[in-house]
């Protein structure tokens, strides 16, 4: 399993650190994590990390991103919550909630489960499916259409109070505009959990519930029933002999759900809120302890999940260790906030007119990306000089010169006085350019890979210092297509913005 060097005593306020893995595949690693604040706070979390492998495919971290996003818009008790969407050492990674315990396939190697607790088991993940199909954008209204495509054992996990959780939402189908990954039908899911529609390309809720009902039974088997055949006259045959297996204490109610959930024809399933209900009815009439006993006495608690092995081996301290910051809206850390663009030095004043408007294109920069996850932080320019008009020349008013006098003349009588020369008038003040106003200010928060304000002309700005008005803005997350909202934000004379950049939901919005 090839993993990122860590560096368990790199801790930082606000960040996370890595404590050591517990379980992954070929292309990711899921490590048990911490999330440090201040004031000693401390919280296990789990961290699903890209892995060399994964990291070279693009596919994948588009996947992992959309499972980010996917779960960050449902809520639900059996749905794995996810706290926040970073980057580590340039890889993607998804924080989510730590849930100690087994997963259902783990359990199961072990033995079958009672029909009552096998029975609020397939319950729980039928409410998470019911969540799944039906969720809404929180802000369009828009279905999500959302559909797990590899619900199995492995994939629902329990905890020592009983608590169910379905996992791994990284290949589900959904329509939604954030969505990055473009995979395909036919390519996921897990051999014996496909339902016989999706060979033909045909993904719809009641595929999970087929997948949902192969683990209904497999659960209180104790084993594997493989995949049914695609024709139609074997899948029966076989489908009917996995239910007629079932134990001796499985009633007639529970093996005839078991055979709605296979049926070869999703439209002769029944759905996800619909199998909850039927389950809830049973459930008193079934043998067997309640799942919170039976899971108290068959569950690892939260001790088992701290590995045999804590020490991790310790690289060369470079100065960063294996320690995230958290930049994203979820934390808000005023010193989580990006780097701003230097804004370009005040223009020249012209030379021999009044440069009255000249203020207003301060900050003004004609790139049209502004990439803002650089670490370098510009120091701040000092403040623009108000821009002084030059010196207007001015020519002073006066009486025409006399003409030339003859040589004095001896006086025959009394001198005569010479007419008095009227003194210059005083030349008309130049009124001064009035004040520039002073500029905003826009800072953008978050894990966002571009960001470029846009003026009404279309004219890119970048964030920092601008001029007063409205604004709107383009914007890209990691490789994915650029996204332009044509009017974000109004900022005036003073004022400063904020906007906050979230990559799980891929919106940019003023705080």
């Amino acid at each position: 399993m090839s993993t990122p060097p860590v560096n368990p005593d790199a801790l930082r306020e606000g960040g996370y650190r890595l404590i050591e893995p517990i379980g992954g595949g070929g292309f990711g690693t899921v490590w048990r994590g911490e999330l440090t604040g201040p004031s000693g706070f401390r919280k296990v979390v789990a961290i699903k990390l890209l892995n060399d492998a994964g990291q070279d495919d693009p596919e994948l971290g588009r996947r992992l991103r959309d499972e980010a996003r996917l779960l960050a818009l449902l809520r639900h008790r059996a749905v794995v919550g996810v706290d926040d969407l970073v980057r580590f050492e340039q890889r993607w990674a998804v924080v989510m909630e730590f849930v100690p315990g087994a997963d259902l396939q783990e359990l199961l190697d072990e033995a079958p489960l009672p029909p009552r607790a096998c029975a609020e088991v397939i319950r729980e993940a039928a409410l998470a499916l019911d969540c799944a199909h039906g969720a809404r954008h929180p802000e369009t209204g828009e279905p999500l259409s959302i559909i797990h495509r590899d619900i199995k054992p492995a994939n629902i996990r329990l905890t020592r109070a009983g608590e169910v959780k379905v996992l791994d939402f990284g290949i589900a189908h959904a329509r939604f505009g954030m969505r990055e990954a473009k995979t395909a039908s036919m390519r996921f899911g897990s051999p014996g959990y496909v339902a016989p529609e999706r060979f033909d390309g045909d993904d719809r809720p009641a595929s999970d519930i087929f997948s949902l009902g192969v683990v209904l039974v497999e659960a209180l088997l104790g084993h594997r029933i493989g995949q049914l055949p695609v024709r139609p006259s074997a899948f029966l045959e076989e489908r009917d002999d996995a239910v007629d297996s079932l134990p001796a204490s499985t009633p007639e109610p529970l093996r005839e759900l078991a055979r709605r959930m296979l049926a070869y024809e999703p439209e002769d399933r029944p759905a996800a809120a619909e199998v909850a209900r039927v389950l809830q009815e049973l459930g008193g009439t079934l043998e067997g302890p309640w799942l919170v006993d039976w899971a108290r006495a068959h569950v690892p608690g939260p001790e088992a999940a701290v590995g045999a092995n804590p020490t991790l081996s310790v690289p060369e301290d470079t100065g960063g260790g294996s320690t995230w910051t958290s930049r994203s809206w979820l934390h808000g850390d005023p010193s989580d906030a990006l780097p701003q663009a230097a804004p370009p030095p005040p223009p020249r004043p012209p030379v021999a007119s009044i440069a009255v408007g000249a203020a207003l294109v301060l900050g003004v920069a004609l790139g049209a990306w502004a990439l803002i996850d650089d670490p370098a932080v510009e120091p701040e320019p000092d403040a623009p000089a108000a821009v002084v008009p030059s010196e207007i020349p001015t020519t002073s008013v006066s009486s025409p010169d006399p003409a030339p006098e003859p040589p004095p003349a001896e006086p025959d009588g009394d001198p005569v006085d010479a007419p008095a020369t009227a003194p210059p008038p005083e030349p008309e003040p130049v009124p001064a350019a009035p004040a520039p106003p002073p500029p905003a200010t826009v800072r953008v928060e978050g894990t966002v890979s571009a960001f470029t304000l846009l003026t009404a002309d279309g004219r890119a700005v970048p964030p920092g210092e601008v001029a007063p008005g409205t604004y709107g803005a383009r914007w890209r997350f990691d490789d994915g297509e650029p996204i332009e909202k044509p009017a974000l934000l109004t900022v005036g004379a003073g004022e400063t913005a904020v906007v906050r950049c979230n990559a799980l939901t891929l919106l940019c919005a003023p705080r």
